[in-house]
């Protein structure tokens, strides 16, 4: 699938904005739609070069998200986790 993202393609590069190609979600994942995200200061010294992010890279994990589908029957982290209920 096609979407959009802010991408740093050398450390030290600006952020551009590039189209990019995701996997469709697995059977234990799901899809969800951003509708907002933020870039923190840790994501500034990545795209610095400052971190052991590798480039390319999409950075900003502080996002707001509606989810769009799912195929996931239960949460396997509340499985492992003995919350067999959720």
């Amino acid at each position: 699938m096609k979407t959009q993202a802010l991408v740093v393609l050398e450390p030290g590069d600006p952020f551009t904005l590039q189209d990019i190609e995701l996997d469709e979600p697995r059977p234990d994942e799901c899809l969800l739609r951003i509708v907002a995200t933020g870039i923190c200061h840790t994501d500034l010294k990545s795209a610095a070069g400052g971190t052991l992010v590798k480039c390319p890279a999409v950075l900003g994990h502080e996002g707001g998200e509606v989810l769009v589908s799912t195929l996931m029957t239960r949460c396997w982290n509340c499985y492992q986790g003995g919350f067999e209920s959720y």
